[in-house]
């Protein structure tokens, strides 16, 4: 028997797994495909291959700008999937040699939870890939199932190239006209790569901006990028119908009433995302859950029945991997006997278009929503050394601190390197440090990060390199 039996090794299974073996717990990791789930194979890494790649061929277009000249470049398509590949088999090598160096044992197979599930020896039926249905026993169970592309209900969404995420990871060529339905994170940034690669993109959001989940100012300002780049963008629309006309795709689009069609080579459905609840036995275990907000638990990780757990996606929470995977150290932990919540006061979020967004904590209007004397702080890249001599000087930090403490409450960014410089702002909202608490903090001299700083100086009414 097992101490415990973690059904999904997307980031939020493999890193409980791992944790829970080197804890000293006898430990399986039950996984259909392969390991890393969708943010290792169809997500996150496969996605920000691409995004480097369209990095690097902004470059090239812009290396006249930095006084080198070169006569003579070209995308070369099947490189950049090859590229894409090789990174992902990489990384999941890496994870296939982890498992055991920490004592995991890896099942690969279907696993299903049955009325035998909720008592103290814990049955799992797994129908192994390569052999016969077996059963598994644990004490303690994680389930980690992730979630799956939700699907509007639109008319000719079953068309041949009306694709999802997935699909739009594998195209064999850069498609001519490309029509993305939803303006969220995924939306963007799929028109951000393609749009470098020569797409004409379009994006349909049923919503009155993109980026609803971000700081207001922020989405705006992306907006206004994204429109720089040529990318069409039609907020407060919805995508009515999609047909096949002359060999393309036609999207017909509702917009106040009044109808457009837009041709497109390529259809791709980013309207998010929903919690995989179904064919895991679920309903065999009285575990409660539901079809749109998943499974729920509680602060420990841990669902209704004693000793059986939900981390990541599947409990409809947060949908991005870092937060699976601290779910999964904090379900692990309690399983330990630590009784440890989870802390979401501080979760970082980011965009990975050109430029980059990030934020954490409160936004501006989350902080005024809930009656908090906040002040926000903007710097704007434009004043720092660094951002200016990689041509890179769009964009602003802002900060939102409490009144009169001074307490970092929330942090925004766009510009170079925001999913990167947005971490020292993290450990400020998570630690509840003040303005005073960075701006006294030395930072090196020519760095982006030194906007960081200058922005926690601000926050007393005092910059040094931007007029106030």
């Amino acid at each position: 028997m097992y101490d415990l039996i973690v059904i999904g090794a997307g980031p939020g299974g493999y890193h409980a797994a791992i944790h829970a073996a080197q804890e000293g717990l006898k430990t399986a990791l039950i996984e259909k495909y392969r390991l890393g789930g969708v943010c290792l194979q169809e997500g996150c890494i496969p996605t920000k291959s691409l995004v480097h790649s369209a990095e690097v061929l902004r470059t090239c277009r812009d290396t006249h700008l930095f006084g080198v000249e070169i006569e003579k470049f070209s995308v070369n398509w099947p490189a950049v999937q090859k590229h894409k590949e090789k990174a992902v088999d990489q990384l999941t090598k890496g994870l296939e040699q982890l498992m055991p160096a920490n004592g995991v044992e890896v099942i690969y197979g279907k696993a299903v939870l049955t009325e035998k599930s909720t008592g103290p020896e814990k049955e799992v039926a797994v129908q192994l890939n390569d052999g016969p249905q077996t059963t598994l026993t644990a004490r303690n169970i994680i389930i980690a199932t992730g979630s799956s592309p939700a699907l509007p209900h639109i008319p000719g969404i079953d068309l041949p190239e009306v694709i999802g995420s997935r699909e739009a990871l594998e195209l064999k060529s850069v498609p001519e006209k490309l029509l993305i339905i939803g303006g969220g994170v995924i939306g963007v940034e799929f028109a951000s790569i393609y749009s470098a690669f020569g797409s004409a993109v379009t994006i349909v959001e049923f919503l009155p901006k993109i980026l609803t989940s971000m700081d207001g100012e922020i989405a705006k300002r992306m907006e206004a990028e994204l429109r720089r780049s040529r990318i069409k963008i039609l907020t407060g629309s919805r995508v009515k119908e999609i047909r096949e006309t002359g060999g393309m795709l036609e999207a017909v689009i509702e917009k106040a009433d009044k109808e457009e069609r837009t041709p497109a080579d390529k259809i791709l459905i980013a309207t998010g995302r929903k919690p995989n609840v179904q064919g895991w036995g679920l309903e065999h275990t009285g575990i409660e859950y539901d079809e749109n907000s998943g499974i729920q638990v509680s602060s420990l990780m841990e669902t209704n029945i004693e000793g059986i757990y939900a981390i990541g996606d599947v409990t409809g929470n947060y949908l991005l991997a870092h937060v699976a995977s601290a779910e999964g150290i904090t379900a692990v932990d309690n399983i330990l006997g630590k009784k440890r919540k989870m802390n979401y006061k501080a979760v970082p979020s980011a965009v990975y278009t050109h430029p980059e967004a990030a934020g954490v904590g409160l936004t501006e209007e989350e902080a005024k929503e809930q009656g908090i004397a906040y002040k926000a702080t903007k710097f704007m890249f434009s004043g720092n050394s660094r951002a200016v001599t990689m041509g890179e000087n769009r964009g602003l930090i802002k900060l939102i601190t409490t009144v009169p403490e001074n307490t970092v409450i929330g942090a925004h960014i766009i510009g170079p390197n925001a999913s990167e410089l947005i971490h020292e702002l993290v450990l400020a909202v998570n630690t509840s440090a003040t303005a005073e608490d960075i701006s006294g903090t030395m930072h090196a001299h020519p760095t982006l990060s030194e906007a960081v700083m200058e922005t926690a100086q601000g926050v007393s009414g005092r910059f040094t390199h931007m007029l106030k």
